[in-house]
């Protein structure tokens, strides 16, 4: 979006994707993971959260609820917990967003995988 406004900048520093050929219709939006850690902490009595988005699914792992798997497709609101039902997907998303989170922890920056 900085681009269509004329803005100058240098592009190394963003962290994110140009939009401008999808909203100009030259390319299409290109299907991406999302991942998200809040870390543990002792005072708020909160253990580590991790979460995974990719496409309609989201794999979350809660200190308080345990492992969820979401298809946001079909259940927007996140109420039916899919994990046993889809076990191939739910073990191949846990297995991304801990390894994803390791390679955070150990390298200190998230790196994209685009």
């Amino acid at each position: 979006l900085a681009k269509m406004a004329g803005a100058s900048f240098n592009e190394s520093l963003l962290d994110g994707k140009d939009l401008l050929p999808v909203l100009r219709g030259e390319a299409s939006g290109k299907p991406r993971e999302l991942f998200w850690e809040l870390g543990a902490h002792t005072e708020l009595e909160r253990g580590q959260w991790l979460g995974l988005r990719q496409g309609d699914w989201k794999y979350v792992l809660s200190p308080i609820n345990g492992e969820w798997l979401f298809n946001l497709e079909a259940d927007p609101y996140e109420q039916l917990n899919l994990a046993s039902e889809n076990q191939q997907r739910f073990g191949q998303m846990r297995r991304r967003a801990k390894h994803m989170s390791k390679d955070y922890k150990a390298s200190g920056e998230i790196k994209p995988s685009f």
